[in-house]
């Protein structure tokens, strides 16, 4: 018989952050009635300042770790990049092209038409396909893109890899004006952020 692992669910900082907010203000309400009428609108202020400083606070740690982990991602080498999983190079991909200075839209995880990330500068809209691959890219990445871009209303398309194209891939995506970032061009990117 097959044995049953159970995952424990991971408890998000958000969840944590709105039950004490909500714990601490139940508290307060309840111990309202005992506080003298004359020091009531000062207990509210008070209340409010608290709320609004805990929360500017939990922002502000939430912001902090943002930056240390898009830190930590413009650290890497190609050797770390070849490692990761599909959904960490995506990330990995996006932080590159915005430190590049373009807006990134991210897609559904699936059921997302063939298209990880959308790039936008200057009015142009860049539906872009990661492949983190151990072996060449072959033509159906650039079909996703191209499909892809249309359901997007993207005006270019793009696959990035940090393998290379076949050359039936890199037929396809001359066919229809895709740009293809392989090894080194990405190996390129990477360099160029310093």
């Amino acid at each position: 018989m097959a044995r049953r692992t159970y995952r424990r669910r991971q408890v998000k900082s958000e969840e944590v952050f709105i039950t004490l907010v909500t714990l601490v203000t139940i508290l307060l309400i309840i111990g309202m009635p005992s506080i003298p009428q004359a020091i009531i609108p000062q207990f509210i202020i008070l209340i409010f300042c608290v709320v609004i400083l805990v929360t500017v606070a939990y922002y502000y740690f939430v912001y902090r770790k943002l930056v240390i982990q898009r830190e930590g991602l413009s650290q890497l080498r190609i050797d770390d990049v070849d490692s990761m999983s599909g959904v960490k190079f995506e990330e990995y991909v996006a932080e590159l092209f915005r430190r590049e200075g373009y807006r990134i839209q991210n897609t559904a995880t699936s059921g997302d038409y063939g298209v990880d990330l959308i790039i936008v500068k200057d009015g142009i809209r860049t539906a872009i396909q990661t492949k983190r691959y151990s072996k060449p890219v072959n033509q159906a990445a650039i079909r996703e893109a191209v499909a892809g871009m249309k359901h997007y209303k993207c005006t270019r398309s793009m696959v990035v890899t940090n393998n290379h194209f076949t050359h039936f891939a890199i037929g396809l995506a001359q066919t229809n004006e895709c740009t293809l970032i392989d090894r080194e061009k990405l190996i390129e990117m990477i360099a160029s952020r310093y």
